[in-house]
């Protein structure tokens, strides 16, 4: 997977240098700018240094909405930078006897909330379709995560609370192919398949990230990507 990241990288770069030196006739006509919005599946989890002091509830977890702006700056290739915002909730309960007459019960509660900022490249490498021309694409995704969490401990109906805070930033990288249909002369949409998802900064679980332990259905469903764009 390394390997076709770094590949699908070079191609790009070297598709942005073609453009600059050799533009396309058809740029006359393009229009270069666009803004959108991008929707997925994917399930991304920071992993804060200091993550230990929430006591084992989960957090970190984000599925990102996104607002983006783009520039073509060929027919074919395209960057654009967008703000995402995602975020989780979770909630434990139990007692050391897990009896519901202990005398002693506790309960957890977190919620996250993290902005993410994606950088993504775009290259057309096939037309066949003129409606549908079929892209790669990669993304680099620095992302900002904040989770709260209180601990609740009932003592024979009487409630004691603690709060804990955390934050922390992660680095993503995702690559895949993806699909463009037009709408109209201004608007049109994409969906992704996103084959490669890594944290670069964190860790990558095989039992808490990316689905890894899930049906192939399943895993190609939490891969995916949706969006629409508007060409200004």
């Amino acid at each position: 997977m390394k390997t076709l990241f770094l590949s699908l990288t070079l191609s790009l770069s070297s598709l942005t240098a073609v453009a600059q030196v050799n533009p396309d006739s058809t740029e006359k006509s393009l229009k270069r700018a666009y803004v959108g919005l991008s929707l997925t599946t994917v399930t991304y989890h920071i992993y804060y240094k200091d993550g230990e002091e929430l006591d084992g509830i989960k957090s970190g977890y984000f599925t990102p909405i996104a607002l983006h702006a783009g520039y073509n700056l060929s027919d074919r290739l395209s960057i654009q930078i967008g703000v995402g915002y995602g975020g989780s909730k979770d909630k434990l309960e139990w007692s050391l006897n897990q009896n519901n007459n202990d005398p002693v019960k506790y309960r957890q509660y977190s919620k996250t909330n993290v902005l993410a900022v994606p950088v993504t490249a775009q290259m057309i490498f096939l037309k066949a379709f003129k409606r549908f021309p079929v892209y790669g694409t990669i993304s680099m995704i620095p992302s900002f995560g904040f989770t709260k969490a209180e601990t609740q401990e009932i003592r024979n109906g009487e409630t004691t609370a603690s709060n804990s805070s955390v934050n922390g930033m992660n680095l993503f990288a995702t690559a895949g192919l993806g699909v463009n249909y037009k709408i109209s002369s201004r608007f049109y949409g994409h969906a992704e398949y996103l084959f490669y998802k890594r944290n670069l900064t964190g860790q990558n679980s095989f039992h808490y990230d990316w689905e890894q332990y899930s049906p192939m259905g399943r895993r190609i469903y939490k891969s995916l990507g949706l969006g629409v764009n508007y060409k200004i």
